[in-house]
């Protein structure tokens, strides 16, 4: 009885001596995960879904999609982007996805002189839809930044012109940044 009495005292003397030095290593720990997240007020998520088409009666081998315009004194942060198309020409072959911004958008007279690519998006077959029409499209995890008063756009370019029934399905998710 004696030698387990004893047993029980070591042990817990141990416990102890163990206790005290390895206590406050590990209460530091603790408390470094529960370290408060002061960026989150001026972060407002984005996420903009859009479908775009090919006007008909217009012809073209590309296309061009405002997606969002960054407001004054923010900036967006692209986290993903999706694109994904439905081409209603089994000969065309999508060659360049590229996420832009400009100063004035897609339609302006000024949009090739002022667009700078962001990120390349490279198409993925995924296949042939009930017609036997070529669908392509890829989800990228991206990390790209648009100043204020500037516009997201994508541009889309083929190997030939693409008709009315061309579909693009586009989504973009991000933040915005407020400056202070």
């Amino acid at each position: 009885m004696k030698k387990r009495l004893l047993t029980f005292v070591g042990a817990l003397t141990l416990l102890g001596v163990l206790g005290h030095f390895y206590a406050k290593p590990l209460l530091a720990q603790v408390r470094a995960a529960l370290v408060q997240d002061v960026d989150s007020p001026a972060r407002h998520f984005v996420q903009v879904y859009t479908l775009a088409h090919q006007p008909s009666g217009i012809v073209g081998g590309g296309l061009c999609s405002d997606l969002y315009t960054v407001p004054s004194g923010q900036r967006l942060v692209i986290d993903n982007i999706d694109v994904r198309t439905e081409l209603a020409n089994g000969g065309l072959v999508i060659l360049r996805q590229t996420l832009t911004t400009s100063a004035a958008g897609c339609q302006s007279i000024s949009f090739f002189s002022s667009r700078q690519p962001i990120v390349l998006i490279p198409p993925m077959y995924e296949g042939a839809d009930t017609r036997g029409f070529p669908i392509y499209g890829n989800s990228q995890r991206v990390q790209v930044y648009a100043d204020t008063a500037r516009v997201v756009s994508l541009a889309i370019d083929t190997n030939g012109t693409f008709d009315s029934g061309t579909l693009f399905a586009i989504s973009m998710s991000g933040h915005l940044v407020t400056f202070p």
